[in-house]
């Protein structure tokens, strides 16, 4: 009795691609994000880092001084400000790095519907995100007199063609439009 019965299913067995080794599409003066959408992305991650900072911000306002901008700027408590700062960034990367591990957009980028690749690419590694686009321009716009300047010629290299800013081409990464994944009507489905 070893007949094949020609009414079974299919056994082969299909591997799902993982989201990790998919490639986005490769950046072109095609799908490069617009400024407006990088712009407005930027402003809601701001947001998103004032909601992530507040606490820091209620707690230390209350330690040793009236304001927290008071807090912030006076000598005799800048050890205070630099643990605020780092504990502000540090509940806001906390907040993004979710986001960054497993899609590769910032809270921002996924409002405007944009994505962090790589130039050939593939999606942007959380380590990159977070170590060259996120710590080192936040460390060197933190540095006396170059920050100003590092954040002025960030900022205004955005209108190049490729409307990258320095961060990018440091970490080499591009942000593009992300092409909008189709709905898989199984999960909708399983929706309560």
């Amino acid at each position: 009795m070893t007949e094949e019965n020609p009414y079974a299913p299919p056994t082969s067995e299909v591997v799902a691609e993982s989201s990790d080794s998919r490639n986005f599409e490769i950046p072109s003066a095609s799908n490069y994000a617009s400024r407006w959408a990088r712009l407005g992305g930027a402003i809601i991650d701001a947001i998103v880092l004032l909601v992530a900072a507040l606490p820091v911000i209620i707690i230390g306002d209350g330690l040793t001084v009236d304001s927290y901008d008071e807090w912030l700027e006076s000598e005799s408590d800048w050890s205070d400000s630099i643990l605020a700062t780092v504990a502000m960034m540090g509940a806001y990367f906390g907040v993004q790095s979710y986001f960054w591990h497993t899609r590769g957009q910032s809270i921002g980028k996924i409002a405007t519907r944009t994505r962090i690749v790589m130039l050939d690419g593939s999606r942007a590694t959380w380590s990159t995100i977070f170590w060259k686009r996120s710590v080192l321009p936040t460390v060197i716009s933190n540095i006396p007199k170059l920050g100003n300047l590092f954040d002025l010629i960030n900022v205004l290299m955005i209108f190049r063609s490729e409307h990258n800013c320095l961060h990018d081409d440091m970490a080499g990464t591009r942000v593009i439009r992300a092409r909008v994944e189709p709905v898989n009507p199984r999960r909708l489905s399983a929706l309560p």
